[in-house]
């Protein structure tokens, strides 16, 4: 389909995306403020939240289990993570950074949650309840929109200034918070070749007794 949403030139810049299972689209546009809200069924489109400390919304992902959307603010020094709630669109923040213009976030199967930016150093990892500080997990630079693969527990990362992309797993070497293993993993041996003997590191979900 083909829309125009009104609200002035500023509205020509839309960035993120997400869908709810209404068929509904949430869309972001930070030149103004403002989460749109779009019936496909029949194109028509109202303001879901605007302002309300919004500061140029951008990535944005859904949140079934707690009824919201989850929005980053692509603004420079003091960018905040808001929840706006599906039920009344009240906007509330949930955690103040300190990153430059972050432009995505993702979420993945253990309830961590991940931001890129074009500005950024890396990708960084909050834990579920954003209690601490969030960490590098992958460094480098131009690192836009991370997308969450949940068969392979890992982030796709497109290079914006090279036009290429990255994978990066989240399961080597780092686990989740509790310490949990998503599947077996078999590493590669080392030394190899080798003789007469090698190593064999794995991990398994839960302990087991091998014979």
């Amino acid at each position: 389909m083909k829309i125009t949403l009104s609200g002035g030139v500023s509205t020509n810049y839309l960035s993120s995306i997400t869908s709810d299972s209404a068929g509904h689209l949430f869309i972001s546009c930070p030149a103004i403020n403002t989460i749109y809200k779009l019936k496909i069924s029949d194109w028509s489109y109202w303001v879901f939240a605007q302002n309300s400390g919004l500061n140029r919304p951008n990535g944005i992902l859904l949140e079934r289990d707690k009824n919201r959307i989850v929005v980053i603010d692509d603004s420079p020094g003091s960018s905040i993570i808001h929840a706006i709630s599906l039920l009344d669109s009240t906007v509330s923040a949930l955690i103040t950074t300190t990153f430059n213009s972050p432009d995505g976030i993702v979420k993945d199967k253990f309830g961590n949650y991940y931001v890129g930016g074009y500005y950024l150093p890396g990708i960084y990892k909050f834990k579920s309840t954003f209690s601490q500080p969030p960490v590098i997990i992958f460094s480098g630079t131009n690192m836009v929109y991370p997308t969450y693969d949940y068969n392979n527990h890992s982030l796709l990362v497109t290079y914006y200034s090279s036009n290429s992309w990255t994978r990066i797993s989240l399961s080597t070497g780092i686990n989740d918070p509790e310490g949990r293993i998503d599947d077996f993993k078999l590493n590669q041996n080392y030394p190899n070749f080798f003789n007469p003997s090698t190593n064999i590191k794995f991990q398994i979900k839960k302990t087991a007794l091998f014979y």
